[in-house]
């Protein structure tokens, strides 16, 4: 009767083991930034770069994403990165100040992770031509390099422990009944 209820147990824990970890491995949702982009008055070039700093710490890049009927400019988006992810980085009301053509853009914006935020951008100057293949590059170094898939190898770990764990127990108490 007490094997069953070590079975029980080590099952539980199992069960939580796995779910805990899954749960502490969901990272913090970025703050989406997006709106129109004029350089000196003109809708910005594909290739462009739109960086986001928090308190001088780069938080994220983001790109052209196109055009759209009726909008003067072209359409930007950039994700930035929660705390969690990028030290340093966002919390709800943190201000967002952003960098085009190595320039500080005069609007900015706060940190808030509930929903899209919308911001238009401009800057004076003159527009830079976008060097080959540079419209993918930035976006892509932020997905890969700051966390933008998930930690599979948390719950399979996990799981593996708990199936150690179990086979332990299952093993000790079968060890027992043959003394």
């Amino acid at each position: 009767m007490r094997w069953r209820t070590g079975i029980g147990l080590a099952g539980l824990l199992a069960i939580w083991l796995v779910f805990s970890s899954v749960a502490a491995a969901q990272p913090f949702p970025p703050s989406r930034s997006w709106g129109t982009l004029t350089i000196s008055g003109e809708a910005a070039q594909e290739g462009v770069t739109i960086t986001a700093q928090i308190d001088g710490i780069e938080c994220g890049q983001g790109r052209i994403v196109g055009r759209a009927e009726g909008i003067e400019g072209t359409l930007y988006s950039v994700d930035v990165f929660h705390n969690g992810q990028v030290s340093g980085c966002g919390e709800p009301g943190k201000e967002v100040t952003f960098m085009v053509l190595g320039r500080e853009v005069e609007q900015k914006g706060n940190w808030d992770n509930t929903g899209f935020v919308r911001l238009d951008l401009s800057v004076e100057g003159p527009p830079r031509t976008p060097l080959p293949g540079s419209e993918n590059s930035a976006a892509q170094a932020t997905e890969d390099d700051n966390g933008g898939g998930f930690a599979w190898w948390i719950p399979v770990v996990a799981g593996v422990g708990a199936l150690v764990v179990i086979g332990a127990i299952v093993g000790w108490t079968r060890l027992r009944r043959a003394v």
